[in-house]
């Protein structure tokens, strides 16, 4: 198999007829990675590092958080978003750390409060009050928590078109939610690649390029175009503890 250079999937087209207008997309997340100890955090998470290790930098993180010189809210705003991550990894593990990612989700919800009594960013409280939605119901398995998270993101999509956090949110549902829950996985590569041409002119956060790359590989996949190796392979130089990316990476290359 010849490999292509990573670099020729920028000179990629997806499909004409999907491009859309870009210029007016937003991301309000790219400070995270300004502060000190936030990037090697996530790489723990994503890489699927021993969860003592993941444990050892979040607790540094928040430190590191506090002496960022940031506004108060974007300090409650990043804390969340770490204890989010960390409460994903806690419940992707076993059932044995259910209770830690239960802690998890109470740490969010007390910091989400504060970030409204300090008037932090609606979309951004918005978007992680989805990921919170989602958090539950990985952690707890109650539909109630997964029909919610699925209007919360229809609600987030509708009041937020353009910015690149909810439509992230909505490719993603729209990818793997069955056709009777709103599953369309066409509309989910219309805007996996639309947020693929955000990201070349936004500054957008390692995590979230690999949520996007990785995406719209899955898409291309889904509407059976070869292509899709390529968006997969770039992926997994950015993070390789995904198993949905690394099984369906092994099922591609296989097929070479």
């Amino acid at each position: 198999m010849v490999k292509k250079p990573i670099a020729m999937l920028l000179l990629f087209i997806i499909i004409p007829c999907l491009y859309a207008d870009t210029s007016d997309v937003s991301y309000h997340w790219k400070y995270l990675e300004s502060i000190l100890g936030y990037d090697a955090y996530m790489t723990s998470i994503l890489n699927a590092q021993p969860i003592t290790e993941s444990e050892r930098l979040f607790g540094k993180l928040q430190q590191e958080i506090e002496n960022c010189d940031i506004s108060e809210d974007l300090k409650i705003l990043a804390k969340a978003r770490s204890a989010i991550a960390l409460g994903r990894r806690y419940a992707e593990l076993n059932e044995n750390h259910t209770t830690k990612s239960l802690a998890m989700i109470a740490t969010v919800e007390l910091l989400l409060t504060s970030a409204h009594d300090v008037h932090a960013s609606s979309i951004m409280i918005d978007t992680l009050g989805v990921h919170l939605e989602s958090l539950r119901y990985l952690a707890t398995g109650k539909l109630s928590h997964g029909l919610g998270t699925a209007r919360a993101i229809d609600r987030l999509y509708k009041e937020n078109p353009n910015d690149i956090s909810s439509i992230m949110l909505k490719a993603d549902k729209l990818l793997y939610a069955p056709a009777i829950g709103g599953g369309n996985p066409k509309e989910a590569l219309v805007l996996f690649s639309k947020a693929w041409n955000s990201i070349q002119s936004l500054s957008v956060c390692t995590w979230d390029r690999f949520t996007i790359i990785g995406g719209l590989g899955s898409a291309l996949h889904k509407a059976k175009d070869t292509r899709a190796l390529d968006y997969i392979t770039y992926a997994r130089t950015l993070y390789t503890g995904d198993p949905v990316i690394n099984d369906l990476y092994d099922m591609l290359v296989g097929k070479e």
